[in-house]
């Protein structure tokens, strides 16, 4: 066992330390989920739902890209097959 592991363990193993260590393992794999089921991460659906919008927030980081942009008929039209289809 390397000891990077054996390190992660006793860390998941020992007190606060280790919950944290789960949690945050556990929202990452939760995020990757929800990407991989609609495109976009869990805080930019909700930012999205919010302001009613497609949003994504890795925009800020680029510049003269606006975070948000508005949903065309045509992407509101395919977004409620998808959830249709899911049902």
């Amino acid at each position: 066992m390397s000891k990077a592991l054996l390190l992660l363990l006793l860390l998941a193993l020992s007190g606060c330390t280790g919950m944290e260590v789960l949690i945050t393992m556990g929202n990452w794999v939760a995020d990757g989920i929800v990407e991989a089921e609609t495109g976009k991460g869990i805080a930019d659906n909700v930012v999205s739902d919010i302001a009613g919008k497609d949003c994504e927030l890795k925009k800020v980081f680029k510049e003269g890209e606006q975070v948000c942009k508005e949903i065309t008929q045509e992407e509101n039209q395919e977004d409620g097959k998808r959830q249709e289809e899911q049902r």
